[in-house]
């Protein structure tokens, strides 16, 4: 490994002995990321983040649903509209930019801040005597309706009364923006007619093929994938279920797209996925009594297949180095930002994503009341590198060093990092695909619990609910929301 990679610093992350209990107790695997344990509890400096689906949210989906699917003689059908929208969450910010900060300075050599600076101006292409502060306010709001249906089997083979076969069809909107936002303390002007103006337009240059931070509010929308499976119920008397299933979620939309950081994410990013889920309730009351109250507990696991997609990274040690300029070994004279040669093409193994719910349930005369707590778990995804990239050609790593940006220079500065530029090189010091640090570009494990409630009226072949839940993320590896649903069935 070079020596320029050993410099800079990282800022990982460390889980308590119960957050990690809690993740293996999910996932059934290990998820804390190998290599990252240190003090701080954060995640810094990454460049892309997988939120858990809509519609998986564990509390709106099962409720009523499941003691529909149990008693079933024919067909059932659903609608479920879904709204989740995030709360303040300034420590996000911390996770795109850099040292867990929201907001962060960039300054020229020659503004007078070059010492309490976090990232060189002159790597943006501003000028010299420039110096302003960038701040993020990440925000997200999804919506959507899943719509389900369910038949039962057991009319057409009799050894399958508890038997059905599901089908569901998630159509989700998914709206995000990193909200950047900028106070300029100096500012005299371009260096030239191509060059960023400030700090916005120095994010979201045209040469940025990927990773660009805009203002504008992004999104999109469509069926994000088909779930279709099979499950089966065991009830005894007075209230006491069993129930499983299992379903293949069929992706139908495309990956995100890496032309921006924090780009929207519909449905599971392209994953093809296996869910089985299990619930288990405990009936509480008196055999003969009028009312009914169960402990119920839900349990889900998610996993998600390999799938190939185009991810920003940083060098080893070197956070935000993809805002460094590197110099070509073959053209000297040739400069580019290095964000158009560390995005790659990697193979990408999301793991599993589990949940488990435990609520009580109240029920009289065709009402029904339920609270409770939930927790959602997320692997760590881990990548690897392609032989064969799914893009078109990209530029060849080994061609590149870190530029010294010194006028008239045409060395490389491997020492270099974001905050200060290194000396030049005696000898040409090109990258190998070894110094791409594979972490900075992939989702790290998550843990994060929520509450719950929902009531809702059931008939003779119909019903209805109302819902909402809010939920808290441990660390900043995960959003903050709260959200809302309604839901109404029929069984024919």
């Amino acid at each position: 490994m070079h020596q320029h990679l050993l410099e800079g610093g990282t800022y990982p992350m460390k889980y308590s002995a119960r957050h990690r209990y809690l993740g293996l107790l999910l996932l059934g695997s290990g998820w804390v990321e190998p290599g990252y344990a240190d003090e701080t509890p954060f995640f810094t400096s990454r460049s892309f983040l997988f939120e858990r689906p809509l519609n998986q949210n564990i509390a709106a989906r099962n409720f009523f649903w499941q003691d529909i699917e149990a008693e079933l003689e024919y067909n059932g059908i659903r609608v479920l509209p879904l709204y989740q929208h995030t709360r303040c969450n300034l420590r996000l910010a911390g996770y795109f930019l850099l040292n867990c900060q929201s907001s962060i300075t960039i300054a020229g050599n020659d503004s007078g801040a070059a010492l309490t600076r976090d990232v060189c101006a002159e790597y943006l292409r501003l000028p010299s005597t420039f110096n302003g502060i960038l701040s993020l306010t990440p925000y997200e709001r999804q919506t959507g309706t899943l719509v389900t249906y369910n038949h039962n089997l057991g009319h057409i083979i009799k050894w399958l009364e508890r038997v059905w076969f599901t089908v569901s069809f998630p159509i989700i909107s998914c709206k995000r923006a990193l909200n950047p936002s900028q106070r300029i303390l100096t500012n005299p002007g371009p260096i030239n007619d191509n060059a960023p103006s400030d700090l916005l337009s120095a994010f979201n240059q045209p040469s940025f093929r990927y990773g660009r931070m805009t203002t504008h509010v992004l999104s999109k929308a469509g069926l994000s994938e088909i779930n279709i499976g099979f499950g089966t119920t065991f009830a005894a008397k007075n209230d006491f279920l069993l129930w499983y299933q299992t379903t293949l979620d069929i992706q139908t939309f495309k990956r995100a797209d890496p032309t921006f950081l924090f780009s929207p994410v519909v449905g599971p990013n392209g994953h093809f996925a296996w869910s089985n889920e299990v619930a288990i309730g405990f009936p509480l009351q008196p055999e003969d009594s009028c009312y009914h109250v169960r402990l119920i507990m839900n349990l889900a696991s998610h996993f998600y297949f390999p799938k190939n997609q185009i991810r920003v990274f940083d060098l080893h040690h070197k956070p935000w180095s993809r805002y460094l300029l590197l110099r070509n070994q073959r053209d000297r004279s040739l400069v580019v930002p290095a964000i158009s040669v560390l995005s790659q093409c990697v193979r990408v193994h999301p793991h599993c994503a589990g949940e488990l719910a435990i609520s009580l349930a109240g029920a009289y005369e065709g009402y029904t009341i339920e609270a409770g707590y939930f927790l959602w778990a997320r692997n760590q995804e881990r990548l690897t590198f392609l032989r064969q990239g799914c893009s078109p050609t990209r530029p060849l790593v080994t061609d590149f060093g870190i530029a010294d940006i010194t006028p008239e220079s045409t060395c490389s500065a491997s020492n270099s990092t974001i905050f200060q530029p290194g000396t030049p090189d005696t000898t040409f010091v090109t990258l190998f695909q070894n110094d791409i640090n594979l972490h900075s570009g992939a989702t790290p494990g998550a843990l994060s619990q929520g509450v719950h409630i929902e009531l809702g009226y059931r008939g003779t072949c119909a019903y209805a609910a109302l819902g909402s839940w809010i939920e808290q993320p441990h660390t900043n590896t995960a959003l903050k929301t709260w959200g809302v649903f309604g839901t109404i069935g029929t069984e024919f």
